[in-house]
């Protein structure tokens, strides 16, 4: 729960702790409408994540801009890169990638 939505839930309370008994039930009723409406965002379907697309030895250097024997040889020290258990291939995550060069940019930057 961030900061904003803990301070309005003590503001909450502390306005119920003084309320009087005659308020009470209309401070219910609009608590339940709070509830119906978090009950309805948490079952909200979510924006489905692209699934992520396996790129080969050749795809992967193109995007690091070196050679498909460069990456080869630099794969484990980079510690990217799979070998697909079905062909034997190396094979790399885009997503694993993408990670890679905005480390490297930050670095760069620092």
């Amino acid at each position: 729960m961030n900061a904003l939505v803990r301070a309005h839930c003590r503001l909450l309370a502390a306005h119920l702790a003084v309320a009087a008994p005659a308020d009470v039930p209309d401070v219910a009723g609009e608590l339940e409408r709070l509830r119906v409406l978090a009950w309805q965002k948490m079952a909200a379907p979510t924006a489905a994540t692209p699934p992520d697309r396996v790129l080969t030895i050749k795809e992967a250097a193109a995007r690091l801009q070196t050679s498909p024997a460069s990456l080869y040889r630099k794969r484990k020290r980079l510690r990217i890169g799979y070998i697909d258990s079905l062909d034997g291939r190396l094979k790399f995550s885009e997503a694993e990638l993408e990670a890679y060069l905005a480390r490297q940019n930050r670095a760069g930057r620092g």
